[in-house]
């Protein structure tokens, strides 16, 4: 959650996820958990995709690139 007037930033959610490695190239669905989180008017939803989130989580054993088009939020 961006607040564009301040560029304050509150996460509002993280997830883990691993690649389907039959369909790399292929639609991916993200949920996160939900949580009631309310967007006042104005501020902005941001996305983040990380190759690593350490301590959170251990990164992956693999390379890391990703590529984003047609994104529904």
């Amino acid at each position: 959650d961006v607040d564009p007037e301040s560029n304050t930033k509150t996460l509002v959610a993280r997830g883990l996820y691993r690649m389907d490695p039959d369909a790399p190239n292929g639609r991916q669905t993200f949920q996160l958990h939900a949580n009631g989180w309310h967007f006042a008017p104005g501020h902005v939803p941001r996305l983040e995709l990380l190759g690593r989130d350490a301590p959170y989580a251990r990164a992956s054993n693999g390379t890391f690139s990703i590529e984003v088009s047609d994104l529904e939020l």
